[in-house]
C-alpha cells in the first residue's frame, strides 16, 4: 500500500515536472530546440516556429544546418562538431527564416543524454537590437572619434590649406565617409573651387563641375548648401531630381548618398563642406548632427585663422566645441535639481552648477539657494517658496540670479513639483532651472519694437496670409480716421478707392505671392471720404521655418507732397514755356530786323519811283502794289515783334471798352449771322497804358479761334471788369468743342495747332501771350471738353489810371514846307542807303552817306555841316546807340532821327534829355519820312548856307 502510495506520488510529480517542462518550452522567448545526434530536430517551441516561420511539422525532423544560409553552413558544421566533441559551445551566427531572410543568434548549446540516446539542447536567440544598438555605438564612437580630431586639427593646424586638408582626411578616416571635400566660392567666376579633398578615388572631382548661383550645376546639394545657407542632404543621390549633371561620375564612383554643409567666414557663406557614401539613405540625426558641428567649428576657425594669436583661438575654438558637446547631452541645456526639504540640502547636475557659477564649496542648501539669487528678488523668492509649500503648488517661477563665480546676472527660470510623504508633509522638490536670459533680452528687445512701431509716424498695418487685417498702429488711425477695433478683422480693402485700377491691385499679389517684396504707391479713401496718397512698402512675414505667416505694411500718407511736386511741376512747365518762348521771340525778333532791311530798301525805291510816275500808268499801279506788300509785311514783322515780347510799338492811354467795341464792329461783319456775339462789358473802368496795335491783334486772334472752334454756330462773348487788386480783366468765351487736357497743356506752344494745314501757324496764342508779357500782365486759358473755351487776359494795377495830356514840344519857328535840307544818313546796309538817298532827294533833300559810326563821326570832325542825322541803331563796330553821344558832342544841338527795326522802348533810353533826337521805324514810307522831317520843325542853322 505504501509502495503504492509512493509510485503514484512519484508519477504526479513526474506529470507536474512535464507540465512544466512543457510550458517553459512554450512560453520560452528564445528559440529551443532538441536535436539528435545528427543534428535533425525532434523537438521546437512556438518561439522558433515564430522566429524561423516554419509550421510545428515543417521543422520537425530538418537538419540545424538548414537554417543556416549557404555562407555559413561550412561554420555551423564546425559548431556542431565542437559541440559533439566538448559537450558544449556558445557561439553568434547567422540563422536563415523560411522566406530567405537572415538574423544575427547566440547559440547555447549542450550535449545530454535522454532515454539512452544521445541528444543536444540548443537555446537560440535573436540578437537583431543588440547588434543594432552595438552598432549604433561603434557609429557613434565613429562619429566622436571624428569630432574630436576636427577640433585637434583646427587646434594644430598652421593655416586654412593645411585646416582644410585635415579635416578632409578626419572625415573619410575618423567618421567613415568614403569621401570629402571641401569647396569655396568664386565671386569672380560663380563656381564652386575644390580647395581640399579625400577619399577620391575614381577622379569624380576631376569630372564636375559646381555652381553657387541657381544654375543646372547649381542644383546640387553643395551649391543649395551655399546658396541657401542651409545644411542639404540627399539619402538618394541618384534618384534626386536635378542631380543629372552628375549623376554619370557618381554611379563610375559608386556614391549613392551626399551631403553638404554651409561653410561662413564672418557670418557669411563662402563654401561648403562635403561627404559622400555608397551605401543610400546612410545619413541619419547622427551624422547631420556631426556635420553641422564640423560645418560650424570650421567656419569658427576660419573667423580666427586670420589673427595672430592663432593658437590661442584655436584652442578657444575646441573649448567652446567641447562646451556645445557638453551641453547637448545635458538634457537640452536644462540643469536638474532636488531639494530635501526635511534635511535642507539639495543637489544637482553639473550644468546647473556651471549655470550657477559654483564650486563643490558652495553651501547646497535653501540660505546656499537664496544667495544665488540677485539681491532684489531675494525676499520675494523666499516667500513665494514658503506660500508654494503651504498651498501645495508647484513651483514656476522666473528670477534673476548672480552668478557666484563672476557676479553676472541672468534671468532663469524654474519648475518643479513637490513630493509628499504618506502624511501629506512636503519631502522634496524636483525640478529643472532652465538659462532664459537670452529669452529676456529678446522680450525687452521686442517690447523696444512694440514701442517703436506704436510710435511710428509711418502707418503700419499687419495682416494674415489671406489679407485679413491684425494690427494698425497709431499712425495708420491719424491718417485714415478708422481706429483699431473699425479695422481689425477687415480687408485693407476697405480703403480702397475708385481711382486706383483694379489691375494695380493684382500686379500687387502677384509680386507678393511669389514671396517678393512688393514697393509703389496709392490713392485710397479715409474713412470721411477723404482721397489720400499712400507710398507703402508691403512684405511677407515668414517663420523660423519659412511658413509664410502674413504680411506686414509700412506706409506713408504723401499726399501733400504729391500736392508740392504738381505744383513744382507745374512751375517748371511754366517756366520752360516761358523759356521757349523767349527763345523763339529772339529768334523771330531777329528775323524782323533783317526783313525790315529788306522791306526798307524796297519800300523806298518803290516810294520814290511812284513819285515820279504818271498817276494812271500801270507802273503807278503796280508801284502802288508793290508799296501795299511792303506795308502788308511791315505788319507780319510788327506780329512776331508782338511775339518776341521785345517792346510795345506804341504805348498810350486805351480805353479797353472802346477797343473792344472796334473790335466787335469789325467781327459783325465777318461772322456771316453764324456766330452771336455778346459784350458785357463794365462801366467806369479805368484807362488802360499800353499798346492798341499789339492789344488789338491780341484780341483778334482770341476772337477767330474762338469763331473757329464754333464751324455750326454758337457764342462769342467778350467780357471787361475791375479786378480786386485794381487791375483791369478781359475774357473771351465761346460755346465751342473745346480741348482735352493734353492739347490745352501744349495750346501755348509755338508752332503748336489743331487746324487743317494752311488754317494756322500755331503763332497765333503765343504771340497774345507774348503781348501779355509786354503789358506786365498774364494769359490763362481754361477749357473742357463739350464746355468750350475761355481765354482770361489780366492787367495790373500798374498800368490802369487816367490819361496823361501829351507833353507839348517845344518848337522854332518852323520852315517853310518843302525847305530843302541837308542830310547825313548813316546806315551799314547797302539796300537801305541804296533806296532812302533817292526817296529823300525826291522830297527835296540833299544827302551825304556814311556806311559806319566811326565814318559819320569822322566826317563831322572834318567839318561837314549837315540840317539832319537820320541814324541807324543796329550796325555793327560802333552802334546807333554808341554813335549819338560822339555825333552830339561835336553839335550839341544838331537834330538826329534814330531809325530801327525794333520798337521804340529800343531808343527810349536815347530820346530822354535830348529834345533833339526823335524816332522813326523801318521800314519807312516817302510820306511817312517826309511826314516825320516836316514834324521836326526845323530851322536852319544861321551858320550854315541853304544847299
Amino acid at each position: 500500500m505504501a509502495l503504492r502510495h509512493r509510485e503514484a506520488e512519484l508519477l504526479r510529480r513526474q506529470l507536474n515536472l512535464t507540465q512544466r517542462y512543457e510550458t517553459l518550452l512554450r512560453e520560452a522567448s528564445d528559440i529551443i530546440l532538441l536535436l539528435d545526434g545528427e543534428g535533425r530536430i525532434l523537438e521546437a517551441n512556438d518561439q522558433a516556429c515564430i522566429q524561423y516561420g516554419y509550421a510545428p511539422a515543417e521543422l520537425l525532423g530538418m537538419d540545424i544546418l538548414d537554417l543556416r544560409g549557404p555562407e555559413t553552413r561550412a561554420e555551423g558544421q564546425e559548431h556542431f562538431q565542437r559541440l559533439l566533441e566538448s559537450g558544449s559551445v556558445r557561439f553568434e551566427s547567422w540563422h536563415r527564416r523560411k522566406d530567405g531572410s537572415t538574423f544575427p543568434v547566440e547559440v547555447s548549446a549542450r550535449a545530454l543524454e535522454l532515454d539512452g540516446q544521445r541528444r543536444v539542447l540548443s537555446f537560440a536567440r535573436d540578437i537583431s537590437e543588440r547588434r543594432k544598438s552595438e552598432r549604433e555605438l561603434q557609429r557613434m564612437t565613429q562619429l566622436y572619434a571624428a569630432l574630436s580630431q576636427v577640433n585637434q586639427a583646427i587646434v594644430w593646424s598652421p593655416d586654412r590649406e593645411a585646416l582644410f586638408a585635415k579635416l578632409c582626411e578626419v572625415m573619410v578616416e575618423f567618421g567613415k565617409f568614403d569621401m570629402a571635400w571641401i569647396g569655396l566660392d568664386d565671386p569672380q567666376s560663380g563656381e564652386v573651387r575644390v580647395v581640399a579633398a579625400h577619399g577620391d578615388a575614381h577622379g569624380y572631382l576631376d569630372r564636375i563641375r559646381v555652381d553657387r548661383g541657381p544654375t543646372a550645376f547649381g542644383a546640387g546639394p553643395v551649391g543649395r548648401a551655399i546658396r541657401e545657407g542651409s545644411p542639404c542632404i540627399l539619402n538618394d543621390f541618384l534618384g534626386t531630381p536635378g542631380t543629372e549633371p552628375w549623376r554619370e561620375a557618381a554611379l563610375e564612383a559608386g556614391f549613392r548618398a551626399v551631403a553638404a554643409f554651409p561653410i561662413r567666414r564672418e557670418g557669411v557663406v563662402t563654401g561648403a563642406l562635403a561627404v559622400y557614401s555608397r551605401e543610400r539613405g546612410f545619413f541619419g540625426a547622427p551624422e547631420e548632427a556631426l556635420l553641422v558641428e564640423a560645418a560650424m567649428d570650421i567656419s569658427f576657425a576660419l573667423d580666427h585663422l586670420a589673427l595672430d594669436d592663432q593658437r590661442r583661438n584655436a584652442e578657444i575654438a575646441l573649448l567652446e566645441s567641447d562646451r556645445r558637446l557638453k551641453e547637448a547631452q545635458e538634457a537640452g541645456g536644462i540643469g536638474t535639481y532636488t531639494w530635501y526639504i526635511q534635511e535642507d540640502a539639495w543637489t544637482g547636475s553639473p550644468y546647473l552648477d556651471e549655470l550657477f557659477g559654483i564650486g563643490p564649496e558652495h553651501p547646497r542648501n535653501l540660505e546656499g539657494w537664496v544667495a544665488i539669487v540677485a539681491p532684489d528678488f531675494r525676499e520675494r523668492v523666499g516667500t513665494y517658496v514658503a506660500g508654494i509649500i503651504e498651498r501645495h503648488e508647484p513651483f514656476d517661477l522666473d528670477y534673476p540670479i548672480l552668478r557666484a563665480v563672476d557676479g553676472q546676472r541672468r534671468w532663469v527660470h524654474g519648475r518643479g513639483e513637490i513630493h509628499r510623504d504618506a502624511n501629506d508633509q512636503p519631502v522634496a522638490l524636483v525640478g529643472v532651472i532652465q538659462d532664459i536670459t537670452e529669452r529676456k533680452l529678446a522680450e525687452r528687445a521686442l517690447n523696444k519694437i512694440s514701442v517703436a512701431v506704436e510710435q511710428s509716424p509711418l502707418s503700419i498695418v499687419i495682416t494674415d496670409p489671406k489679407g485679413t487685417i491684425e494690427y494698425v498702429n497709431p499712425a495708420f488711425t491719424q491718417v485714415t480716421g478708422y481706429t483699431a477695433p473699425e479695422v481689425l478683422g477687415q480687408n485693407p480693402r476697405v480703403l480702397k478707392s475708385p481711382t486706383t485700377p483694379p489691375g494695380h491691385y493684382r500686379a500687387l499679389w502677384e509680386i507678393l505671392e511669389r514671396g517678393e517684396v512688393w514697393a509703389g504707391e496709392f490713392e485710397n479713401l479715409k474713412k470721411g471720404g477723404e482721397l489720400f496718397q499712400e507710398r507703402a512698402i508691403i512684405a511677407p512675414v515668414r517663420d523660423e521655418s519659412g511658413l509664410l505667416t502674413g504680411y506686414i505694411a509700412i506706409k506713408e500718407d504723401i499726399t501733400q507732397l504729391k500736392k508740392d511736386e504738381a505744383e513744382r511741376r507745374s512751375l517748371e512747365a511754366q517756366l520752360q514755356h516761358s523759356q521757349k518762348l523767349e527763345s523763339l521771340g529772339s529768334l523771330a525778333g531777329g528775323v524782323a530786323h533783317d526783313m525790315n532791311n529788306v522791306l526798307g530798301a524796297i519800300l523806298g525805291l518803290a516810294s520814290t519811283l511812284r513819285e515820279s510816275a504818271d498817276p494812271c500808268s500801270p507802273a503807278a499801279k503796280s508801284l502802288d502794289t508793290i508799296t501795299s506788300a511792303c506795308l502788308r509785311g511791315r505788319g507780319v514783322v510788327k506780329s512776331l515783334l508782338y511775339f518776341a515780347r521785345k517792346d510795345l510799338q506804341e504805348e498810350r492811354p486805351i480805353d479797353l471798352n472802346g477797343l473792344v467795341r472796334e473790335m466787335s464792329q469789325l467781327l459783325s461783319h465777318t461772322t456771316l449771322q453764324r456766330i452771336q456775339l455778346r459784350l458785357d462789358l463794365a462801366e467806369g473802368l479805368g484807362w488802360l497804358r499800353g499798346d492798341p496795335g499789339a492789344l488789338s491783334n491780341a484780341l483778334m486772334n482770341l476772337c477767330v479761334n474762338g469763331m473757329d472752334a464754333m464751324p455750326g454756330g454758337g457764342t462769342l462773348r467778350i467780357r471787361t471788369q475791375a479786378a480786386e487788386n485794381g487791375g483791369l480783366t478781359l475774357r473771351v468765351e465761346d460755346t465751342g468743342q473745346g480741348m482735352a487736357p493734353e492739347v490745352l497743356a501744349k495750346a501755348m506752344d509755338p508752332f503748336f495747332t489743331t487746324k487743317p494745314l494752311g488754317k494756322g501757324t500755331g503763332l497765333g496764342l503765343g504771340m497774345v501771350y507774348g503781348t501779355m508779357q509786354a503789358h506786365e500782365g498774364t494769359f490763362e486759358l481754361r477749357s473742357e471738353l463739350g464746355r468750350g473755351t475761355e481765354a482770361i487776359l489780366h492787367f495790373p494795377a500798374s498800368r490802369v489810371g487816367t490819361p496823361e495830356p501829351s507833353a507839348a514840344q517845344a518848337s522854332a519857328p518852323a520852315l517853310e514846307a518843302g525847305r530843302s535840307l541837308h542830310i547825313l544818313l548813316v546806315d551799314d546796309d547797302d539796300l537801305i542807303r541804296e533806296s532812302a538817298v533817292p526817296l529823300l532827294e525826291v522830297i527835296g533833300h540833299s544827302v551825304t552817306e556814311a556806311a559806319t559810326g566811326a565814318r559819320a563821326i569822322q566826317l563831322l570832325e572834318e567839318g561837314l555841316e549837315v540840317d539832319l542825322v537820320i541814324l541807324d541803331m543796329n550796325m555793327p563796330g560802333l552802334s546807333g546807340a554808341e554813335t549819338l553821344p560822339r555825333l552830339l558832342n561835336l553839335r550839341p544841338h544838331l537834330p538826329v532821327i534814330m531809325a530801327t527795326g525794333y520798337s521804340d522802348d529800343e531808343i527810349a533810353p536815347l530820346l530822354a534829355g535830348r529834345p533833339s533826337v526823335s524816332g522813326i521805324r523801318k521800314p519807312y514810307s516817302l510820306r511817312e519820312i517826309q511826314q516825320k522831317i516836316l514834324s521836326l520843325n526845323l530851322q536852319p542853322d544861321p551858320a550854315t548856307p541853304a544847299s
